[in-house]
């Protein structure tokens, strides 16, 4: 279960999206929180996952300029020609290579050398942002897992709530009923994930979902919308198909969204020097098949590319 960080003054947020139409309906801006409790096999955001993810490297952005070799007080940048090479074990995360760097703005969601997450003040945030969302009027709080942070993000909720703006909330719902409770005035959408696995596939690290239809429970009458994951050999076999729409059924819930593999979701973790290693299983289903087969059960479904 998701275990709320006691810091409320201050969000710890990855990076933001200013123009989006996948995170809820129409244009919005979509602050990704920083901090996820689980480690599902098919993550595409490994970078959002702890409290810090320390030094972030785009070779595609880099210059070879090597003002960042000459900074580090540790060496941990060295180059062989135009190669840049980072001995992670020797980085501090002092981001004395991001400031040096010409190719790394400051905030920029891309650039040769990032350090996240990012920490400011509710008020900071919130000034930061109002004016897109005066231009487009919706905000999601995605993640990572947002709930982490759930009083600070309630504090932000409360601020946009009060300038008219459209609020969603992205999030696995494994937290204490209580903080859904305290959570639900200000949310106008809840965008919940749902992957139920089961069988060889059951993994320790994934939500339960059985935390999450207990929370569904206190949303009946709220503004709902499932997210599943459709990952081969993962949640794509017609029990976890079954379980979600049982589950979806069981708390009125008419909607849901289906996301297929991120082809791209490799370059985050090259980002972070790790290699992303996901098992190849063969595909029990097709999208379409589990677009049709949830429409079979009577739901609203979309696919989000």
């Amino acid at each position: 279960m998701t275990k709320p960080i006691r810091n409320t003054d201050i969000l710890n947020y990855n990076s933001i999206s200013w123009d989006s139409y996948t995170d809820g309906p129409g244009r919005r801006v979509v602050l990704f929180m920083q901090g996820c409790d689980y480690r599902c096999p098919w993550c595409h955001s490994p970078h959002t996952r702890g409290q810090s993810s320390g030094l972030l490297f785009s070779e595609a952005m880099c210059s070879s300029c090597r003002r960042c070799e000459k900074i580090c007080t540790r060496r941990a940048h060295t180059f062989s020609g135009s190669a840049h090479n980072i001995r992670r074990s020797e980085c501090t995360g002092c981001g004395l290579c991001v400031t040096e760097c010409p190719q790394s703005i400051e905030g920029a969601s891309s650039a040769a050398l990032r350090i996240v997450p990012r920490s400011a003040s509710i008020q900071d945030i919130y000034h930061l942002i109002s004016p897109q969302l005066a231009y487009c009027g919706a905000l999601t709080i995605s993640g990572g897992e947002p709930l982490l942070q759930w009083k600070a993000v309630q504090a932000l909720l409360s601020l946009c709530k009060s300038i008219g703006v459209e609020t969603a909330v992205e999030t696995t719902l494994t937290t204490d009923e209580q903080v859904v409770a305290d959570l639900r005035d200000f949310v106008d959408l809840w965008l919940v994930g749902l992957r139920p696995l089961y069988g060889h596939n059951l993994h320790p690290n994934v939500p339960d979902p059985s935390i999450t239809e207990h929370n569904l429970q206190l949303l009946q009458k709220e503004n709902v919308c499932v997210r599943y994951p459709v990952m081969p050999g993962y949640t794509d076999g017609m029990a976890s198909l079954a379980r979600t729409a049982d589950i979806m059924a069981q708390t009125n819930i008419s909607k849901i969204e289906l996301l297929p593999p991120n082809v791209n979701v490799g370059h985050y973790y090259r980002e972070m020097g790790k290699d992303f290693i996901l098992e190849n299983h063969s595909a029990n289903v097709t999208l379409d098949e589990a677009v049709q087969y949830f429409r079979g059960r009577g739901f609203q479904v979309t696919l989000i590319h």
